[in-house]
């Protein structure tokens, strides 16, 4: 499992077959983040680990110890994608057994506000009015980045068209967890 926007630690093994040669040229294991379990135009390289050549002779392994950072704002199942030589700078005799695919199931914030109330209510014009109001974070993973909340007026439900007045803002700097509930 792993969160949105955040390092996940990964570790794999390269072993080069027994009788094999020495690896005689540089090579890059590719870490791919993608949606299905092959590497396709929708796949996220996440990391290209370079590999020298000469150090990998046959029959011996190498363990690889990689934090990556996940891309911000997925969820659900991902595939975390390892192919070894992916550029296919080695010549080998068996190409077909350089990838290592795991499922890994994503998590993130999901801040949702409910509750909304403005006190007085109508509001005079040029009047002051309070506003009162709750934010639970519905999502697998604590939100524990900085935000912002906004009050705006506006003539309609839509946010971000031209009759939205912003009269208030507040940061959010400490954390709230999957679950959590707060009230304004």
């Amino acid at each position: 499992a792993g969160v949105s926007g955040k390092a996940l630690d990964l570790t794999w093994t390269v072993q080069n077959a027994a009788g094999a040669g020495n690896a005689t040229r540089a090579w890059n294991d590719l870490v791919y983040l993608s949606t299905e379990p092959v590497v396709n135009a929708g796949a996220t390289l996440l990391v290209s680990e370079p590999r020298a050549a000469g150090i990998l002779a046959g029959g011996a392994s190498y363990l690889v110890n990689r934090t990556v950072q996940l891309p911000i704002g997925l969820t659900g199942t991902r595939y975390i994608i390892i192919v070894v030589d992916g550029y296919t700078a080695q010549p080998e005799s068996n190409e077909s057994n350089n990838l290592f695919v795991q499922a890994i199931t994503l998590t993130a914030p999901d801040l949702v506000v409910s509750g909304a109330t403005a006190t007085p209510n109508p509001v005079a014009n040029g009047a002051n009015f309070t506003v009162a109001y709750t934010v639970t974070n519905t999502g697998g993973a604590p939100a524990d980045r900085a935000w912002s909340e906004w009050v705006v007026l506006s003539d309609d439900e839509y946010f971000g068209n031209s009759d939205d007045i912003l009269v208030g803002s507040i940061s959010q700097t400490d954390p709230l967890a999957a679950g959590a509930t707060f009230a304004r």
